[in-house]
């Protein structure tokens, strides 16, 4: 199966920021990352599935006070994959992400991630890689694996991944559009038609696809978990109460686990709530920085 990769050219016309989108090479990876802004810094990591397309409207709130550097991650969007797939790993990636930033010589002040990025920037911090003075987290993945596949993956999707194999799943996943559309239902999150598409579009890339279900097969957040009782950057973890994929209450066992957590209430809009709620979103990253300048 040959993989194929959204094209910048096809979508840098109507891609969220794209006037603040570079491509660079780092850490054996050539990243699209959308950099704006002046002060310090504010890393921006989206989830599992998503792009930079994901803060499309947060990105240019904070870059009036900040610096924002906001990467696909790898193998997902516009970055390309590593060539060593194990590096599709919580591991790999954070690892790599610091590669990118020492590239860039940027050093965050702040960091904020949605999902599954949100276990990459702890994942960091927690190695010190990272030593933001504040942190915050949308809808964290911060589930055990199993746990976390069983609320992210639809049942049709997860019958074909454990019989036929990721290939198949991605063949699947490219081909028909109403797959995408039904994970996009069971976000909870009603999303502006340009976002849909982009979503879709991504869904039919074989190769954003492909990313994201080898991160998924490496993803090993039980190490993490035992190590954020050494996490002491305060770290804000904002919750939809409707979210489907990711219950509140499940982040508030893991919450009580970290010394200067907190938690915080997002709108009802589900797990992208942040996409949908920009200005809910840029008060809770206000209010975790507020204590802390």
């Amino acid at each position: 199966m040959t993989e194929d990769r959204l094209a910048w050219t096809d979508w840098r016309d109507r891609w969220p920021n794209a006037k603040h989108s570079r491509f660079i090479d780092a850490a054996g990876v050539r990243w699209h990352v959308q950099v704006a802004g002046a002060g310090p810094v504010v890393l921006l990591l989206h989830g599992a599935g998503g792009a930079t397309h994901s803060w499309a409207d947060l990105l240019p709130r904070l870059a009036s006070d900040f610096t924002v550097v906001a990467p696909d991650l790898p193998g997902h969007g516009f970055s390309a994959a590593p060539t060593d797939a194990s590096r599709l790993s919580l591991d790999g990636i954070a690892a790599d992400i610091a590669g990118l930033l020492a590239t860039l010589g940027v050093v965050p002040d702040v960091v904020v991630g949605h999902s599954a990025g949100v276990a990459i920037l702890l994942r960091m911090i927690a190695d010190r890689r990272i030593a933001p003075r504040a942190a915050v987290g949308f809808n964290a993945a911060l589930a055990a694996p199993r746990a976390a596949a069983d609320s992210v993956l639809l049942p049709a999707v997860r019958f074909l991944a454990k019989t036929a194999g990721v290939a198949r799943v991605i063949s699947t996943v490219a081909r028909f559009d109403g797959v995408a559309e039904s994970l996009l239902q069971s976000t909870g999150t009603v999303l502006p038609a340009e976002q849909r598409a982009r979503y879709t579009a991504l869904a039919r890339s074989s190769a954003h696809v492909h990313a994201v279900f080898t991160m998924f097969a490496n993803w090993d957040v039980d190490a993490l978990r035992r190590a954020l009782p050494s996490v002491a950057t305060p770290t804000t973890l904002a919750c939809a109460p409707n979210d489907p994929w990711i219950p509140p209450a499940e982040t508030a066992v893991v919450a009580k686990t970290m010394p200067t957590a907190r938690l915080a209430s997002l709108p009802a809009s589900g797990h992208l709530a942040h996409e949908v709620e920009p200005a809910a979103a840029i008060d809770t990253v206000r209010a975790a920085i507020q204590p802390h300048g």
